[in-house]
């Protein structure tokens, strides 16, 4: 992908993510709790997506990323 197209779905990605959470306010302000949990979801998704695309043209290989097994393998700590 040429980093034009990469930028492009960067803003693309983003612009949806902030759709998304409009959305989500909209609909938590109608008392739909479950439909605006489902936006806020998507809205970082999607911004999730564009931050993966941002680091793979920006010169971090994704592929030296941990796997996402190994960070929920971490212990985690308990509150006393």
């Amino acid at each position: 992908m040429k980093a034009e197209e990469s930028l492009a779905l960067i803003f693309y990605r983003l612009e949806r993510s902030s759709e998304s959470l409009r959305a989500a306010e909209i609909m938590f302000e109608n008392g739909m709790l479950a439909f605006s949990m489902n936006r806020v979801y998507y809205a970082m998704f999607y911004a999730v997506q564009a931050l993966l695309v941002s680091l793979v043209i920006g010169g971090h290989d994704a592929a030296s990323c941990p796997p996402i097994t190994s960070v929920r393998s971490r212990p985690t700590s308990t509150v006393k």
